[in-house]
């Protein structure tokens, strides 16, 4: 692996991280759409189940999502603060 491209490796597994806003936000707005019963639990003040929508934009997005960026996302789309 000496001398290997250090962006082609990380193209070539995947292991780039998206920051893309817009294509994050269409994830997220995707997922709190199929999820109204976590979506009115964290409206109602559990915000530890924030954590059960970002697992599952993690998923969507094959973990190249920005965990902060998916989390300040969803509470924009749904509405809470965090």
């Amino acid at each position: 692996m000496d001398g290997a491209d250090p962006e082609k490796l990380v193209a070539e597994r995947g292991l780039k991280v998206v920051v893309d806003q817009g294509a994050i936000r269409l994830v997220v707005e995707k997922v709190v759409a199929a999820n109204a019963g976590i979506v009115e639990t964290i409206r109602a003040g559990k915000t530890q189940a924030l954590n059960a929508l970002l697992g599952q934009v993690m998923k969507e997005t094959k973990g190249t999502a920005k965990p902060e960026l998916v989390r300040k996302l969803l509470a924009e789309v749904i509405g809470v603060d965090i």
